[in-house]
């Protein structure tokens, strides 16, 4: 994304923080910060991979009057520290049925396919998860990738804390095929591991379309409040358009089902 399109983004961003308060925050009130724990996607270096879901929790805050703040860490880590209330919440993860009991999920953001790599020169069948009988998948840790995954005992798996672990384990042969969301790893390759843009290629057909949604922990005092924000102001931007036009701002479509957990 060019720095002029970033920089129309961030003034966007201002406008819709400093515009008039919606009902509930006087305009002499202090900005209300909503703290997330969220995935720290490639390493604890910054980064700007997937910084599209950012600018969305930004935007969708900022049009109810709160600052979101995101404190990138591994996953399983993030989630336990949101579950204790540690944090208001997590940001950007999918929807489990057993989180719900401690998690309060927003209605959901997007979708986005999740599937299974391998390196090209590998020569590995594969139609579907039966065909991993034997092999080894890498995903991330404490990823909530579904009850068929989650159940499947014909193949082993190995939980990683990142995305970037994962792709060079899958490099070194260490695994044989990584799980993962298919629009995220080829941003990762591009910009961390360049070396591998040729080598790595992505499984036909996806396993599955997953949501994204934010999770407002149960032990959070505001919890319910900050959910009604959230989601009504992801109604809002979603409804003008700027949810849809952040996306295509990165080059990406954006897609989502009806709102069905």
């Amino acid at each position: 994304m060019s720095c002029l399109t970033r920089l129309i983004w961030t003034l966007v961003f201002a406008v819709i923080v400093y515009s008039v308060p919606t009902p509930g925050h006087a305009a002499d009130s202090k900005t209300k910060i909503v703290k997330f724990a969220a995935f720290q996607l490639v390493g604890p270096e910054k980064d700007k991979v997937a910084q599209y879901i950012y600018d969305i929790g930004t935007a969708v805050m900022a049009a109810r009057g709160y600052k979101a703040e995101f404190y990138k860490l591994p996953f399983k880590r993030a989630l336990l520290d949101a579950e204790v209330g540690k944090y208001d919440g997590i940001y950007g993860v999918y929807f489990s049925p057993k989180r719900s009991k401690v998690f309060a999920y927003s209605d959901k953001i997007y979708d986005v396919e999740t599937s299974f790599f391998k390196m090209k020169d590998r020569d590995l069948p594969y139609q579907g998860i039966a065909d991993l009988e034997g092999y080894t998948v890498g995903h991330i840790n404490g990823a909530a990738n579904g009850q068929e995954f989650e159940r499947a005992r014909h193949f082993d798996k190995t939980a990683l804390t990142n995305k970037v672990q994962m792709l060079r384990m899958l490099e070194a042969g260490r695994v044989d095929f990584i799980l993962d969301a298919r629009n995220v790893v080829p941003q990762i390759i591009r910009s961390k591991l360049p070396h591998l843009v040729s080598k790595i290629e992505v499984l036909e057909p996806s396993f599955r379309s997953r949501g994204i949604y934010a999770a407002f922990s149960k032990k959070s005092p505001n919890y319910l409040q900050d959910l009604k924000e959230f989601n009504a102001g992801l109604a809002e931007l979603t409804q003008k358009g700027t949810i849809q036009k952040i996306f295509r701002s990165y080059g990406i479509e954006w897609r989502r089902s009806v709102n069905v957990k």
